[in-house]
């Protein structure tokens, strides 16, 4: 079986690709390459979860641009919430 691989989709600034056998995010903020882990490509709600993720990326990142912060140099702010989700969509508990 081929394995996917690939940009899905851009959302803003943020791209949703598919790497590795799993689904990842991808932009730049201060001329540094940022990529966040999502979920495994064969995840059922991994896509949606991806995408959500990557519109929240797109806004803090806008809002950041505009003097207002928001962004979260350190991605907990987005991979906490991913583990969790995907925690619960897979049967095990994050904390």
């Amino acid at each position: 079986m081929k394995q996917k691989k690939g940009v899905v989709k851009r959302v803003g600034n943020v791209s949703v690709e598919y790497y590795h056998g799993h689904i990842r995010l991808r932009w730049t903020f201060e001329d540094k390459r940022k990529s966040l882990q999502i979920s495994p490509i064969d995840t059922v709600d991994g896509l949606q979860l991806a995408t959500a993720k990557a519109k929240e990326i797109d806004s803090d990142l806008a809002r950041y641009k505009l003097g207002f912060g928001g962004y979260d140099e350190s991605l907990a702010k987005y991979s906490k919430v991913s583990q969790k989700v995907m925690g619960v969509l897979s049967g095990h508990a994050y904390s």
